[in-house]
Formats: C-alpha cells, sequence, structure tokens
C-alpha cells in the first residue's frame, strides 16, 4: 500500500513549498489506509530550492514512511536525473513530477486503480500561467483527438505519427521503471525524457493498454523557464535523435519518409515551411477530419470547474506562504 511521490527539481525555490504542500492536501484529503514515500531529487539548483524542501521535510515527516533528498555535486540533465529515481522507488503505485507543478485538488490514488488493466493512462491538463487555472481547448481538443484516432493503432505506430500527451499527467505502471532497457535509453538524452521513454515502452511492451482519463490530476506550470525554452537546443535535439530512432526502425518506405519529414521540420524555424513540410501533420488532420464527430463527443465529455481548481491553487499558495513565514519553519 505504498504510494511513491518523486520530484524532480532544478532552481524551483519559487514553486517547490506550493508543490510539496499539494502533495500534503493529497495526502491528508485522500491518503487513508496507505504509507507514502517521498524522493526529491535535485538536479544541483543553483538556489534555496534543497533547503526550503529540507525544512519543508523536517516539520512534515511524519507523513511519510520513507523520505530522501537527493543532491547532486554537477548538472546531470533532466533525464539522468529523472532515471536515477528509479531504483529508489518502493511503491507499487508512483508519480514523478517536476519540482513547479501542483497536484489538483481531484484524488490522484483513484486514478492507480485502472492500472490494473491499463500500462498508460494520460489526464487531461489543465495550464497554471502566473497563478491562474486556465483551460487550454488547443490542447485538450489535440488530446481527445490523438486518443481517437489512435485507438486501434499500436502504440508505436502513433508515436511514429502526432501523438498528443501531456507528461505531468501520465501515469505509468511499475513494470516501465523495472526495465533497465528503458532507463538506459533515455540516459542516451539530454533534457527529454517523456518522448524516448514512451518510445521504448512502446517498442518492448507492446501492446501497450492505454485510457484518456476524463480529469486533471495535476496543474502544469509554463513559465519563462521551463525546460522547452531554456535549452531549446537540446530539447529539439533530443527529439531529433528519436525521430532518427524511428525512422531506422520503421521498414516500411513510405513511413520511413514521413518520420523523416517531421526530422526536416525540426531542424527548421521558418513556420511555413513547419506547416507545408510536416506530413504527418496532414496526415493527422486528415484522420481527424474522417472522426470529427467521435472527437468532439469525446472533447464534450470533459467538463472541468475551473473556479473549483483555482480555488484549490490559492489555498496551495497560501499554505506554502504561511510555511514560509512561520519562523519556526
Amino acid at each position: 500500500m505504498i504510494f511513491t511521490f518523486v520530484v524532480l527539481t532544478y532552481n524551483h525555490q519559487a514553486f517547490i513549498i506550493e508543490h510539496l504542500e499539494s502533495i500534503k492536501y493529497q495526502i491528508e484529503k485522500f491518503g487513508f489506509e496507505r504509507e507514502f514515500q517521498l524522493i526529491v531529487a535535485d538536479d544541483s539548483s543553483r538556489d534555496f530550492t534543497v533547503q526550503y524542501a529540507s525544512r519543508w521535510l523536517q516539520m512534515n515527516r511524519h507523513l511519510f514512511v520513507d523520505s530522501e533528498i537527493l543532491q547532486s555535486q554537477e548538472n546531470l540533465g533532466t533525464c539522468k536525473n529523472f532515471t536515477r529515481t528509479w531504483g529508489l522507488i518502493r511503491g507499487k503505485h508512483f508519480k514523478i513530477t517536476a519540482g513547479d507543478d501542483i497536484y489538483s485538488c481531484e484524488n490522484l490514488f483513484d486514478a492507480y486503480e485502472e492500472l490494473q488493466q491499463f500500462q498508460l493512462i494520460c489526464a487531461i491538463p489543465l495550464i497554471l500561467r502566473d497563478s491562474i487555472i486556465q483551460k487550454s481547448i488547443g490542447t485538450i481538443l489535440s488530446m481527445c483527438a490523438s486518443y481517437v484516432i489512435n485507438q486501434k493503432r499500436d502504440y508505436l505506430s502513433e508515436l511514429k505519427g502526432v501523438s498528443v500527451t501531456n507528461t505531468p499527467n501520465t501515469i505509468y505502471s511499475r513494470d516501465v521503471i523495472e526495465s533497465q532497457e528503458i532507463l538506459d535509453f533515455i540516459n542516451e538524452f539530454s533534457v527529454t525524457e517523456d518522448f524516448p521513454m514512451h518510445v521504448k515502452l512502446a517498442e518492448l511492451m507492446h501492446p501497450v493498454r492505454r485510457k484518456l482519463l476524463q480529469k486533471t490530476l495535476v496543474y502544469y506550470r509554463r513559465t519563462k523557464n521551463s525546460t522547452y525554452l531554456i535549452k531549446n537546443e537540446k530539447f529539439i535535439h533530443d527529439k531529433i535523435e528519436v525521430l532518427k530512432y524511428l525512422r531506422d526502425i520503421e521498414k516500411r518506405p513510405i513511413r520511413k519518409f514521413i518520420i523523416s519529414s517531421r526530422i526536416h521540420v525540426y531542424r527548421k524555424s521558418n513556420s511555413l515551411f513547419s506547416a507545408l513540410a510536416n506530413l504527418s501533420r496532414f496526415e493527422f488532420i486528415f484522420r481527424c477530419v474522417l472522426s470529427l464527430i467521435e472527437i468532439l463527443k469525446t472533447y464534450r465529455k470533459f467538463s472541468v470547474d475551473l473556479l473549483r481548481h483555482q480555488r484549490h491553487f490559492d489555498n496551495i499558495k497560501k499554505a506554502a506562504a504561511d510555511f514560509q513565514a512561520d519562523p519556526n519553519s
């Protein structure tokens, strides 16, 4: 009955207490008859992230049967910081998140009951920007479309085309982190851990049973310091290398050609070229048109009370501020 929370941090001083308070909320609100483990993996932050997390843990250690803060003298990169936690995870169920995201007011643990039937479950994200919870209609529609048009395809074929998920709102069965091959493959990259992980698990665990969950597990924070912005060159390089891998293992010439078009798009910054040269996007749009009614039905099932989620975040933010202001913390 142990559930493991893993927190990946890098210069998250401004957000880490909010994140940890959202974990505390989940435990106190929904965590009955469970025990909890906390692992904070810091990738050589240059601010007070580790000190803040340590202070919070001193005050809240009673919430966990096991807790640990991993530090690093050098910047390992997102991928190695991600995978070095795998061997420490004790729980059958676990969630790995970045230290700037926030757990929602939904019952996180209920979602894991469905992992008896599925290996991968993706929930719908809400965006957290400047302390405001927002609904991204484009993102949600794209995820619904991806789910509808790809649910009858094997997962590896889906990833060779256009596949839309949200990593903070994705949960996995334990056999993913028990695979040395998946771990080694992720470690070949620098800052993009999710795409290579999905590719390798799709290759090794065929067929991957997956489901789209009609609720939000995590608020995905977007800031000017997001990895895909501040490490854009490494991010693009990782994406291209994964696409090259997908191209190399593909046997059908036409599919190789389509994947190659995606690689060329990533290498170019011209938006008009990207729009015209990405054959995968045209294929995705064509499939969406054929399944438009079902896509819209799936989208309408996602009903979100933004005010409820905003109130939850405001309470988390206040709890974090109160902790920071407490001279005993």
